[in-house]
């Protein structure tokens, strides 16, 4: 199973920073074997899928907090978020925008 760190979020609207609003993510991935890193822009549905299909683990580290990703899909449509955690707001909104 590929494990990804995603590191920055762009969103499809200046105005409205909200998680369904989300359009990509930038993902960080380690090959382990060698240590080497490399960077991918992921689109949503994209981290969708592959999380739906459980062949892909995405996480975000943010201030020394770690939160897996998970996919939803409700009345805002298929979009990714954190797990609930202590620090109350989902940790990819926290992330930095590219």
């Amino acid at each position: 199973m590929r494990e990804l760190r995603v590191t920055n979020v762009r969103f499809n609207s200046d105005t409205v920073k909200k998680l369904h609003t989300i359009s990509d993510l930038r993902c960080r991935e380690e090959e382990k074997a060698t240590s080497v890193y490399t960077f991918t822009i992921w689109p949503k549905q994209k981290v969708y899928d592959a999380l739906t299909l459980g062949n892909s683990h995405f996480y975000t580290e943010v201030d020394g907090y770690r939160a897996d990703v998970i996919p939803i899909n409700d009345q805002h449509g298929q979009y990714v978020k954190t797990k609930p955690d202590s620090t109350g707001v989902d940790n990819l909104l926290r992330l930095p925008e590219f």
